[in-house]
């Protein structure tokens, strides 16, 4: 996050500090409907509200949201009072929506409550008996001035919201890159270092056959390389492993790993540890692959 866009969310934070529910405990929690999330890459940034979750494709549909006092309008819902989730007017464009992948959602601002969830999402909002107010300026109508600071806020979230919705992840390996991924070994050292046929031999460097994390520990120890280069040359990350590395619970980590290789690579580097780690291991699935970036990073803390 740059020094800017820090010193204004602690800006916010000072101005708004959270009420019940507010900020949960634990901003790795699973993405949800409610969600008030902080959208994040490179130095573009906006609050967003998460309005619906497709788990499978990683992506969200969220509407913009404003937190700076004055930036709204007359098609801005603003929750204040009891329905705010923190102490002060929060605006959000239910008719403005942008789909989002979710490497770029960052931490939980604040979670609406289910009953105010309910509302925004069934369209309670279009009317004025659901109890929600709209951003119509007492001096200026229902639209700020054109140059005024709160146009120009708006008009930047709108641009940051569009740019967002561009970001889209970088597989680590298609079957097309997978190819160009050159082994360690060539074929008849491979044979002789882990005593296996030429067809079997030539599976593995054409990384059609998986290498037990023995056999990716000779071969790293004969070509001088990281097993986990070994295992990245043999075999692509599981999809359930590149999935999982997608959840925001692991941004903060790979934002600060990422460095001038940018958070592509440093998913990467992730995925690829945790994959040799869970190499001895058994079973699949996104929560086995969760509970073994768990264990590699407290490894690395110890």
């Amino acid at each position: 996050m740059t020094k800017d866009i820090e010193g204004r969310w602690a800006a916010l934070t000072a101005q708004f500090p959270p009420s019940a529910p507010g900020r949960p405990a634990d901003s790795g929690d699973d993405v949800r409907p409610g969600q008030v999330r902080e959208a994040i890459w490179g130095r573009c940034e906006a609050t967003v509200l998460v309005v619906g979750v497709d788990d499978d494709a990683a992506e969200v549909t969220v509407n913009p949201v404003s937190l700076e006092p004055g930036v709204a309008d007359v098609n801005a819902l603003v929750l204040e009072g009891e329905d705010s989730p923190l102490r002060g007017r929060v605006a959000i464009w239910p008719n403005v929506h942008a789909t989002m992948s979710f490497i770029v959602l960052h931490d939980v601002v604040a979670e609406l409550r289910e009953d105010v969830t309910h509302r925004v999402l069934s369209g309670a909002h279009k009317t004025r008996a659901a109890g929600f107010g709209h951003g119509d300026s007492p001096r200026f109508g229902a639209m700020p001035l054109p140059a005024s600071g709160a146009a120009i806020a708006f008009n930047r979230l709108l641009d940051s919201i569009d740019e967002l919705a561009l970001v889209r992840p970088q597989r680590s390996q298609t079957p097309k890159t997978h190819q160009t991924i050159k082994f360690p070994l060539s074929l008849s050292a491979l044979m002789e270092t882990l005593g296996i046929t030429q067809a079997v031999a030539m599976s593995v460097i054409k990384g059609q056959r998986e290498l037990t994390l023995d056999q990716a520990e000779a071969v790293a120890n004969v070509a001088g390389v990281p097993v986990a280069d070994v295992l990245a040359a043999a075999r692509p990350l599981p999809d359930d492993l590149e999935r999982e590395l997608m959840e925001p619970r692991w941004r903060a980590v790979i934002r600060a790993r990422a460095g001038t290789r940018g958070e592509a690579g440093a998913r990467e580097e992730l995925g690829r540890s945790a994959f040799a780690l869970a190499a001895r291991g058994k079973g699949s699935g996104r929560e086995l692959w969760r509970q073994r970036i768990q264990a590699m990073l407290a490894a690395e803390d110890a």
